[in-house]
């Protein structure tokens, strides 16, 4: 190596040395800014990550970690279709699969960004249970179901001695509120199960019970 070139290496090296050190320095504190933009991220209004991948992302945990506890359900939002109450009792009657609100009709990016990674691993879980014809078929059966439920005939006009069940009705409860025993309601209803009753049926009362 020629002088020159010395003279050139060793000024290199006092001037690198430097540049390299604050290299060093500014990753140290970039990275550390990121460390602290991930830990904390920006919230919006409805306390979901305005960085719509992140809040996928936290969706997508928060889904993986309730299947492992052994918890099934599926998040919604917005206006409700006209048979969603039956499609939700179907899906937790049959599949035992929940559902939680997340919002009304008023809903932010971050919100939406989180159902969606969340439905995703939930909803693979359960079509690889049933098959991916599993939301049609609940679909169609809730439809059904609520179709029958508007052309219903409407109930009937009760003759005397007659009593409709209403929900939380038992025997005993029904034979205390008209001052009968529960021997004697049950004798006037031979044929029916007390552990069965349902909201809607009709049952019979002896003519010298309180109406």
């Amino acid at each position: 190596m020629t002088r020159k070139e010395t003279s050139l290496f060793a000024l290199f090296r006092v001037f690198s040395a430097p540049v390299l050190l604050f290299l060093l320095a500014a990753s140290g504190i970039a990275a550390q800014v990121r460390r602290e933009q991930f830990s904390k991220p920006e919230l919006d209004d409805m306390s979901y990550p305005t960085n719509t991948a992140l809040a996928t992302e936290l969706g997508r945990t928060e889904a993986r970690r309730d299947l492992t506890n052994g918890i099934v359900r599926l998040p919604a939002y917005g206006l409700p279709a006209p048979w969603a109450g039956e499609y939700d009792r179907i899906l937790i009657e049959k599949y035992r699969v929940g559902s939680f609100g997340l919002a009304g009709c008023l809903v932010s990016q971050g919100l939406v960004a989180y159902a969606s990674g969340y439905s995703e691993i939930t909803r693979k879980h359960i079509e690889g249970k049933y098959g991916t014809n599993f939301w049609r078929d609940v679909r169609e059966e809730a439809e059904e179901s609520w179709n029958k439920h508007l052309t219903k005939a409407p109930e009937r006009s009760l003759n005397r001695g007659e009593y409709r069940v209403r929900a939380g009705d038992t025997f005993s409860r029904i034979a205390k509120e008209r001052g009968m025993t529960l021997k004697t309601l049950t004798d006037a209803n031979p044929k029916l199960d007390p552990t069965k009753l349902k909201v809607g049926q009709i049952i019979l009362v002896p003519e010298q019970s309180k109406r």
